[in-house]
């Protein structure tokens, strides 16, 4: 049975694509030996450098990984701050809290810095507004249970 011109095409198409890729892995083979001649050529005190960055790459990229558990959790973070701020008012009250913060900034490894404010009375029964400042901590576990969080720093302006 004779061949059509398209399937002779064809034919000669998949050769090409053959030949071609055997080359290319042949390329990639020589490419992997040449590193590798290179990097053993390289002195000790070179591979030492260059296992040390890989080290801290290595180290970064768990850190990032370990941040995504932690962050994320700044409204949370706000609720459990109100709790540390009323533990230090003179009148807790009388404390009237607005529903969102001044600003809550993640910092790293589970701490959040807190900024907000706070309506409460003094001593003589007038209501007024004081600015508040907390350094909270995020323990892990469950993120809405007291047990999970810690307040290293509170301010507040009164």
């Amino acid at each position: 049975m004779a061949m059509t011109k398209k399937a002779k095409v064809w034919l000669v198409i998949g050769g090409v694509v053959c030949v071609l890729a055997v080359i290319g892995s042949i390329s990639k083979n020589n490419q992997e030996a040449a590193d590798k001649a290179a990097y053993d050529a390289l002195p000790q005190a070179t591979k030492d450098s260059l296992a040390a960055v890989e080290a801290k790459r290595d180290s970064i990229e768990k850190a990032k990984e370990r941040d995504k558990k932690v962050a994320g959790k700044e409204s949370t973070a706000y609720v459990m701050a109100k709790e540390y701020v009323l533990k230090n008012i003179k009148y807790p009250k009388t404390a009237d809290f607005p529903i969102t913060p001044i600003r809550v900034l993640y910092v790293e490894g589970g701490t959040y810095n807190v900024a907000g404010s706070v309506e409460c009375e003094n001593a003589f029964g007038v209501p007024s507004e004081h600015k508040w400042f907390a350094t909270m901590h995020y323990n892990g576990g469950d993120q809405f249970s007291d047990a999970s969080w810690s307040c290293s720093y509170v301010s507040i302006n009164e």
